[in-house]
């Protein structure tokens, strides 16, 4: 008896120690409950290595944004201040081999964003079938479209083979991929966007995303999102607790002719993606709200309160082009879904 006694607190000391270690974002036991984030089998880096690894991204930050805020002429003494910070970066995170793990994975996106560096000056040279007596503006859209589309496949397989790019930083991509693609994480880190513009043809621009998630199994799963009418760059993602069941917020920023954002709810069920309705509007109950403009811009046109679950949406006067005034609605989350709760003035 003593000897199981003994055996089960080994056990228990090692579980506990696993816990720990199991999730570059603090995974407690309480925590994954509140999240129903399932267990995760490996970590890309235990908790200690990853805050080290944080504060060596934002003290580089720092000390790129002091040189800019401090430097009225970018000259070739900037350019050498500018390459020393690279490097002094460089060898701090290649020379820890705690690090290697990330080191590997951020090789691999600059590969990715060198190759198409070096594929965009040589793009329009490409043989695509067009029709005889097309325009040579639009033979050079229709090279835009198949460029694009052979990188953003190139990016979605390099995400699909590679999961552990979820246990990835944001600031990892931000740094590496800089400034293309924008990155997205929700608190529990269950659910990532990334997302980027990847085209425009006579004011209309299109958006890749592609989403990333942990399934209820365990299992990561890579999309592209499909580019229509309800995607965007996606900015933020908040969550939100509806009938016990976590609900990510995600606030779009698109352009179709005109620039509008939107507000939409996803969320996991098992293995895929579902919408929730949680918008409770003056017209419709729906997935989603948006605002249209086109007018000058404002301190903000959208955001939202975390401590309030509030969201602030500006009017827009649709007979003058969708400008935007001095008026706001708001959507209030009462628990079940955010319902409109009044017209307001600055």
């Amino acid at each position: 008896m003593k000897l199981i006694k003994h055996l089960l607190v080994i056990a228990s000391v090692f579980l506990a120690t696993a816990a720990c270690t199991s999730s570059g974002k603090d995974a407690k036991d309480k925590g994954k409950e509140e999240t129903g984030m399932p267990e995760r089998a490996s970590a890309l880096l235990p908790r200690k290595d990853s805050i080290a690894l944080a504060k060596l991204y934002q003290d580089y930050e720092k000390a790129v944004d002091d040189l800019n805020h401090h430097t009225e002429i970018f000259d070739e003494e900037y350019n050498l201040k500018l390459e020393k910070l690279k490097t002094d970066f460089e060898t701090s995170l290649t020379s820890n081999p705690h690090y290697a793990p990330v080191v590997e994975l951020r090789n691999l996106l600059l590969a990715y964003q060198r190759d198409m560096q070096k594929d965009e000056e040589h793009k329009y040279d490409v043989e695509i079938e067009v029709e005889e007596g097309t325009p040579e503006e639009f033979v050079y859209h229709e090279k835009d479209i198949y460029f694009q589309k052979k990188w953003d496949e190139k990016l979605l397989k390099l995400l699909q083979e590679h999961p552990d790019f979820m246990e990835c930083p944001p600031y990892m991509f931000e740094e590496a991929l800089d400034p293309g693609v924008t990155v997205a994480t929700s608190a529990d880190g269950r659910i990532r966007y990334y997302s980027y513009l990847s085209g425009e043809w006579r004011m209309i621009v299109s958006v890749t995303c592609i989403r990333q998630y942990l399934t209820d199994s365990g299992q990561t799963v890579v999309s592209m999102v499909e580019n229509d009418d309800s995607w965007g760059l996606v900015e933020e993602v908040h969550t939100l607790k509806v009938k016990g069941k976590t609900v990510y917020l995600l606030k779009k920023t698109h352009s179709e002719g005109r620039l509008y954002t939107t507000y939409n709810a996803e969320a996991i069920e098992g293995e895929k993606i579902i919408h929730p309705v949680v918008f409770d509007t003056e017209e419709h109950k729906a997935p989603y709200v948006l605002y249209n403009t086109d007018g000058p811009e404002k301190d903000w046109v959208a955001k939202y309160d975390e401590k309030t679950k509030t969201i602030y949406l500006r009017v827009t006067d649709r007979e003058n082009h969708y400008w935007l005034n001095d008026a706001y609605v708001t959507y209030t989350f009462d628990g079940k879904m955010f319902r409109f709760s009044g017209q307001h003035k600055d």
